[in-house]
């Protein structure tokens, strides 16, 4: 049953495992994209845990949400339409899925930044889930 680490590590190997395009940059690890014309950085946000016991607790059983973010970058003056291809692509493998047996994701929240860093267009991309640590 995932601890904080373990659920992390669950949705890096599973993304990793299952996002083909773009390419993904993980959070605190240091990838050149300098080359790169489109690409998603990715973290996981904790937001919050609570007691989900039934009965006596004997066993704990705590539930932690969080959001896992993807900021997309395209080439900037290209339109919008590959970044929404992007999202598209990304939430199809990761919304509304079993990563593990405790840890369930859901709809996803797409939304536009704009002109992000040095000539790219941004995106996000929220996908929540919830895993339990029992």
């Amino acid at each position: 049953m995932p601890n904080l680490s373990e659920t992390r590590s669950d949705i890096e190997s599973y993304i990793y495992d299952n996002v083909v395009a773009p390419a993904i940059v993980f959070d605190n690890v240091r990838q050149d994209t300098s080359g790169l014309d489109e690409y998603a950085f990715v973290t996981i946000q904790y937001i919050g845990s609570i007691n989900v016991n039934l009965g006596a607790v004997l066993n704990k059983r705590i539930r932690h949400s969080g959001t896992i973010v993807f900021k997309i970058y395209t080439p900037i003056d290209q339109g919008t339409n590959r970044g929404f291809v992007l999202m598209d692509d990304i939430k199809t493998e990761l919304e509304n899925k079993y990563i593990s047996s405790n840890l369930l994701t859901y709809a996803a929240e797409p939304t536009r930044e704009g002109v992000g860093k040095e000539g790219y267009f941004a995106y996000f991309l929220r996908i929540p889930f919830t895993s339990d640590d029992c």
